[in-house]
């Protein structure tokens, strides 16, 4: 019975990472990272980090989720893609596990990412209060100057002891220190430095997952030859560095995924499916809601550089519908071995 329990999860997670790397976007970009990463992981992404982030959390234990990527040249404009999966998975990380997370971003983000949280309905205190609290997590802003950052860091993880580090659309620095727009250009005096955080739990021996859809986002060190191979920057920038645009934070999993916050909900999705609790994962009234939330406080689209609730130039509609589907995928997935029972006519009048 293990043995067909695990095939089922298996299954699940494999219809999930399909799902979240169908290219709509038509960049031509997402298949090839996918494949890249399938021959390092060999397993889905997604379906191992909710594996790992259940044998890692327990009720009460602090997540942190770093989120939120400033768009070039409206340096204190950030983009949708990151803080709306950021508040969803933060929000399936407490229904599901019991945890307390930590949202962070830059201090032009933090607005935004608050107003993420409430659209996926999480209640935001200070991270004071949350210790003290159920229910509730912390939104804070991270340092831009390197030094400040690095204590910053120690002094948040000898705090609350984090089990996991997540990343979601995020910037971090490369092989010089540079942190980069995917087109090359330098971002590194507006982005808070949270490359150091990644560096503190590899010190700690914590779980770290990135996930992006790029090539600019930390995690895809994993695949940094392939992603040279893809995107002309990640072989020279377009500063003076004249390096890649990729990070040279390396985590221990990473997800790619069509719109990073795809990735996110392919976490909630699998760990609604080991958990056998539906509700881990956000519905699509909660999806769109995040996304309006976000916009009117002052997040834009990706592509289109506009406060519309777009997300990487698609309508917020198609993220509804991609939660619904993961949603139909886990259910399915669960529902299919007693629908193949001999006893199926008994067990669907019961329904009845």
């Amino acid at each position: 019975m293990m043995k067909m329990s695990s095939e089922i999860i298996d299954g699940i997670g494999k219809n999930v990472d399909r799902l979240v790397t169908v290219d709509f976007s038509g960049r031509g970009v997402i298949s090839r990272l996918h494949e890249a990463l399938t021959q390092r992981q060999k397993k889905p992404g997604a379906l191992l980090a909710a594996e790992r982030l259940l044998e890692a959390v327990k009720p009460d234990d602090f997540v942190i989720i770093t989120a939120g990527m400033l768009i070039n040249p409206w340096y204190e404009l950030g983009e949708t893609d990151g803080p709306v999966g950021a508040a969803a998975l933060a929000r399936a990380l407490q229904v599901g596990l019991g945890a307390k997370p930590v949202l962070v971003t830059d201090k032009a983000q933090v607005d935004l990412m608050k107003a993420a949280c409430r659209g996926a309905n999480l209640n935001f205190l200070s991270l004071e209060r949350v210790k003290e609290t159920k229910l509730s997590a912390a939104v804070i802003d991270f340092p831009m100057d390197q030094d400040n950052a690095m204590e910053e860091a120690k002094g948040v993880f000898s705090d609350i002891s984090p089990k996991a580090i997540i990343a979601i659309e995020r910037r971090g620095p490369n092989e010089k220190g540079v942190y980069h727009s995917l087109l090359g250009y330098d971002m590194t005096r507006f982005d808070a430095k949270v490359g150091v955080l990644f560096e503190e739990a590899e010190r700690r021996r914590l779980l770290t997952i990135g996930i992006g859809d790029g090539g600019n986002e930390i995690g895809l060190a994993m695949i940094k030859d392939s992603v040279k191979q893809i995107i002309p920057t990640a072989v020279k920038c377009r500063c003076p560095c004249e390096a890649s645009v990729v990070p040279n934070i390396f985590t221990d999993l990473t997800i790619v995924a069509t719109v990073s916050n795809w990735g996110a909900y392919a976490i909630s999705a699998c760990l609604s499916a080991i958990l056998k609790k539906p509700d881990v994962l956000h519905d699509k009234n909660i999806e769109l809601r995040i996304v309006r939330a976000c916009v009117d406080a002052g997040a834009i689209d990706g592509v289109f550089y506009t406060p519309t609730p777009y997300v990487d130039g698609m309508p917020a509609e198609l993220g509804a519908s991609i939660v619904e589907q993961l949603r139909e995928i886990v259910k399915g997935g669960l529902q299919g071995p007693l629908l193949a029972r001999k006893d199926y006519v008994a067990y669907a009048r019961s329904l009845a």
